[in-house]
């Protein structure tokens, strides 16, 4: 029973992201969908090696950290635009370096393009990241300076 429950609010919450998708996309003057997740595990750091020999086996892989971005809007050619930003471990991993990689895509983003009035964001369910009061007070920010009328926060299941 749980399962089938949890199953069925996935399925729920890839339909209304799908649905903001395409509706950025066919309605570019009106909004600007982003979703936005981080990687840190063991498939960004470097060297990634194919096989460890004795030479490679003691080798120190730098650590490094993926917060990622893609944009959709009809605004880009290919309907969507994808953005990143690395880091080495060098800040705490933490709501102000979520909100400023936001922030810095945001301002890529305006370099080329015009931003709508409503911005759909969906991030992951991540208590510790994401989904906590400094995210809000962000997104709140945007609106009452004016730089969305709307914003829509979603956020995705882990």
């Amino acid at each position: 029973m749980t399962n089938t429950l949890c199953v069925n609010v996935e399925r729920q919450e890839r339909r209304v992201y799908y649905l903001h998708r395409y509706k950025a996309r066919r309605f570019p003057e009106k909004y600007l969908t982003v979703i936005d997740d981080g990687m840190d595990q063991k498939t960004t750091n470097i060297p990634r090696l194919r096989r460890k020999t004795k030479a490679t086996c003691n080798l120190t892989n730098v650590g490094t950290h993926l917060v990622g971005g893609i944009f959709h809007s009809g605004q880009s050619s290919t309907g969507k635009d994808i953005f990143g930003s690395f880091d080495y471990y060098q800040w705490p991993h933490d709501p102000n370096l979520t909100a400023t990689v936001l922030l810095k895509m945001l301002m890529e983003w305006c370099k080329c393009y015009k931003l709508p009035p409503v911005f759909n964001l969906q991030l992951d369910n991540c208590v510790k990241e994401n989904k906590n009061q400094y995210m809000m007070w962000l997104l709140a920010l945007l609106v009452e300076l004016l730089v969305f009328d709307k914003v829509c926060f979603m956020l995705m299941p882990n």
